[in-house]
C-alpha cells in the first residue's frame, strides 16, 4: 500500500497527471503482485479515469485511507512546492496559511511551527516594524524554509519515513515564541471543525 500511497501523493502534488497515474497503475508490477492484498488498490483500479471527476474521486479515497499525519505531510509538501515555484512572492502568505491553518502544536512536526511564526510576521505590520523585518527578508526566509523541508523529504523512501523526519520536537527559543505558541493554541481551541474536515476542505480547493 505504501508504494500506491506515494504515487497518489504525486498526483495530489501535481507532479504527475491523472492519466500518467492511470498508465503507471495498469502497467506496474505493483498491481500484478498486490491486487489481492491491497484494499486501497482495489478501490483505485475501479475508478473510471475517463470521467472528469476522477481526480476528485481519488482525493476522496485518499481522505478515507490516509491518516491525519499523512495528509498533513502532503499538505506541507504541496504548499512548500507552491512557494518554491511561485513567480509572485505575494502568494507566499496564502501558501503559508494553507500550511498552518490545520496544524496543532501537539503534533510536534518540524516546519509547521516555523511557518506559523512567519505567518505572524506577514500578518503583523507593527510586529515587523518592531523586529525590523523587511518584506524581502521575510520572503527569502519563507522560500528558504520551504526549500529546506522539501530537500529533507526528498530523500525519504516512504510516507512513514517522511513523518519520522519531521517529528522532531523543537522547543521555543525565546519568550516571544512562547507567547506566539500560547496565542496559536488558544485559537486552535476555539475551532469547531475537526482536522479531517479541514483537510478535506483543503483538498477540495486544489
Amino acid at each position: 500500500m505504501e508504494t500506491l500511497k506515494l504515487k497518489i501523493y504525486d498526483v495530489l502534488k501535481e507532479e504527475i497527471t491523472i492519466s500518467e497515474f492511470e498508465n503507471w497503475l495498469y502497467n506496474s508490477e505493483y498491481m500484478k503482485t498486490e491486487i489481492k492484498a491491497d484494499s486501497l488498490l482495489f478501490d483505485v483500479i475501479n475508478i473510471n479515469y475517463r470521467l472528469e471527476n476522477s481526480l476528485k474521486i481519488l482525493k476522496n479515497l485518499s481522505l478515507k485511507n490516509f491518516s491525519e499525519e499523512e495528509l498533513l505531510i502532503f499538505k506541507l509538501e504541496y504548499n512548500c512546492y507552491k512557494i518554491v515555484n511561485s513567480e509572485d512572492t505575494k502568494n507566499y502568505k496564502k501558501y503559508v496559511l494553507n500550511i498552518i491553518q490545520d496544524f496543532e502544536f501537539d503534533n510536534d512536526f518540524e516546519g509547521f511551527g516555523e511557518f506559523y511564526y512567519i505567518y505572524y510576521s506577514f500578518d503583523g505590520y507593527d510586529y515587523n516594524q518592531y523586529q525590523n523585518i523587511s518584506s524581502n527578508n521575510l520572503n527569502s526566509k519563507t522560500k528558504h524554509l520551504a526549500n529546506s523541508l522539501l530537500k529533507s523529504l526528498k530523500n525519504c523512501n516512504s510516507i512513514e519515513e517522511k513523518i519520522k523526519t519531521l517529528k522532531l520536537k523543537k522547543e521555543p527559543e525565546n519568550d516571544e515564541e512562547n507567547i506566539n505558541v500560547l496565542e496559536f493554541k488558544s485559537l486552535q481551541s476555539n475551532k469547531k471543525l475537526t482536522l479531517v474536515q479541514k483537510l478535506f476542505a483543503f483538498l477540495k480547493k486544489i
